[in-house]
């Protein structure tokens, strides 16, 4: 595990940072789940709120605070790309689909998909999720519904309902799901 951070601290920019993620594979999931649950302390807290009030020169001196819904939608984001391997991610990633925070939720239900087949213990809270409130959640949600393909055959009704949606991408996404999961109903939906 070393040697993957060495690649961290050593830094080549995005690609870098992803490339070490991904050698560390299963390794950094325990990390990342930890992550999704962190929430912000009272300490931390204040220091957000002193840290914001500092004149420049003195914010110059310290490192900027980091919000604990910044590193969790992080956490979410980075099991993407870690795609199997992140398969003990999966009860942790269905529980941030319930979170208040917008970006988490829109990460974790990105995350299933390129976990596989794995993730088909979150089919039923993918399902749930079509109906969000925010329209990417719900076209992050098709989106991964698609890429799980027959094993999420449980969800062709409610894509086949998605395809209603006020929005036209969250359309787009349901039908291209549904054209993954079960092509005979896809061809009905056309």
């Amino acid at each position: 595990m070393n040697d993957c951070l060495s690649g961290l601290e050593a830094g080549h920019g995005l690609a870098g940072t992803v490339r070490a993620l991904v050698q560390m594979g299963a390794m950094a999931v325990p990390y990342l789940t930890n992550q999704l649950t962190l929430k912000d302390g009272a300490l931390q807290k204040s220091w957000l709120w002193i840290w914001a009030k500092l004149p420049t020169a003195m914010r110059a001196r310290f490192p900027q605070p980091v919000k604990a819904s910044e590193l969790r939608a992080a956490a979410a984001w980075d099991l993407i790309y870690l795609g199997p391997a992140a398969k003990d991610a999966v009860p942790s990633l269905i529980a941030a689909l319930e979170v208040d925070d917008l970006v988490v939720r829109l990460d974790a239900a990105a995350a299933f998909g390129h976990i596989g087949p794995a993730a088909a213990p979150a089919i039923p809270s993918l399902i749930q999720v079509l109906t969000n409130q925010h329209r990417w959640v719900r076209c992050n949600s098709a989106y991964s519904l698609g890429l799980l393909g027959p094993l999420a055959k449980g969800a062709v009704a409610a894509l086949k309902f998605a395809l209603n949606d006020s929005d036209p991408d969250v359309r787009t996404k349901a039908l291209e799901a549904l054209q993954k999961i079960d092509p005979a109903t896809f061809k009905s939906a056309e």
